[in-house]
């Protein structure tokens, strides 16, 4: 008894089986109207698209517009689209280079009258100095240390509300942990 119901069960799961994979019969009546249409199939979209679901032609440039886009399309866009970000040169502050090790002055140029403080990266952020850029455009800044080898420093901002100024600075990033970085350099021998 127990091999016969196993012997049912496989054969009407092949019944299952070999029913579910067979086609779909085709309608029998005559009238058109009744018969399922699928959209026509665009050959330039077929031969550039991918297949979708359910099974249609999908044109990846529709779906995701080239970068970059232009203004009226970033307003439709279903996803941020990234600024391109032009320099200013104007805004540019940076240390003379090459900083040497052992040093407690750092120097470079900037726009007037910004207020500038020096920090160390490789210590988190670790306050070294602060000043104001001259009127002629540099600075000189006696630092609370010795450079060490190999550090990593950086120009900040002294009043964080100038940011938003300082955004296209050319070098300007932000690092986390860290903040608003308008210049970076790592001390060199002096030799």
């Amino acid at each position: 008894m127990k091999k016969t119901f196993t012997s049912f069960f496989l054969i009407l799961l092949s019944f299952l089986i070999i029913g579910c994979s067979s086609t779909i019969p085709t309608p029998t009546s005559s009238n058109k109207s009744d018969t399922p249409t699928l959209p026509p199939v665009n050959k330039a979209t077929e031969s550039t698209g991918t297949i979708g679901y359910p099974g249609t032609v999908v044109n990846e440039s529709e779906v995701y517009p080239a970068y970059p886009a232009t203004s009226e399309e970033k307003e439709t866009l279903p996803y941020p689209v990234k600024e391109e970000r032009i320099d200013d040169e104007s805004k540019r502050i940076a240390f003379d280079k090459p900083v040497v090790v052992d040093t407690t002055i750092v120097s470079g140029n900037g726009p007037a009258n910004i207020a500038i403080r020096i920090v160390s990266v490789s210590n988190v952020g670790e306050s070294l100095g602060s000043g104001i850029i001259d009127a002629d455009g540099t600075f000189e800044i006696t630092l609370s240390r010795q450079l060490e080898s190999k550090e990593a420093i950086a120009i900040m901002l002294a009043d964080n509300s100038l940011r938003p100024d300082f955004l296209n600075a050319p070098g300007a990033t932000d690092i986390p942990m860290l903040g608003f970085m308008l210049d970076m350099a790592i001390t060199e021998s002096g030799q």
